[in-house]
């Protein structure tokens, strides 16, 4: 038994998500890999649903009775099953054509999904340490939330489970 029932994506494109409460961590890992996701832990089934109707969001949910309400107002739906975000993530992306990579001036802010934009070194000076300004060059920073980011050590970390979630996707079609 697959460990997704999916619903075809609203654009394969560019899918846009909605995830309810149980996948904070999914969300974020979509955000990195660029994804417009919206996530709060605080959204009821009736808000999921609704906001997967007005924004054309594809419903990212554990929940079989929000996932079967989503089907069946025509909302595309990803049921989800498993605990480990590397699977759901596979899961969810299955029928996402391309070879994902990290690159993050496609990224969205993992804590907001807000728009990353690249930033002159001098504006974000106060609000990122000495040492981190000392040693990079390029950052982003979030329209909506201000966080600023950088291509630290961890973008390593990043890429290295991007290739496994590739080879998960591609499992998926065997």
């Amino acid at each position: 038994m697959k460990s997704v029932e999916a619903t075809p994506l609203n654009n394969p494109n560019q899918p846009r998500y909605i995830v309810d409460s149980m996948f904070g961590t999914v969300a974020r890992k979509l955000r990195i890999l660029g994804f417009d996701t919206y996530y709060s832990s605080c959204l009821r089934d009736d808000d999921v649903i609704r906001m997967g109707l007005e924004q054309r969001r594809t419903v990212i949910t554990g929940d079989r009775e929000l996932f079967f309400r989503s089907v069946n107002k025509k909302i595309p739906a990803v049921l989800l099953h498993s605990g480990n975000d590397l699977q759901n993530v596979g899961n969810i992306l299955q029928s996402y054509s391309k070879t994902l990579k990290f690159n993050q001036s496609l990224a969205r802010c993992p804590n907001c999904n807000g728009v990353l934009t690249k930033s002159p070194k001098e504006k974000i000076k106060e609000k990122v340490k000495d040492k981190v300004f000392n040693n990079y060059e390029i950052f982003y920073e979030c329209k909506q939330c201000s966080n600023v980011y950088w291509m630290g050590t961890h973008v390593a970390e990043i890429e290295c489970w991007i290739e496994k979630l590739n080879d998960v996707i591609s499992s998926n079609f065997k």
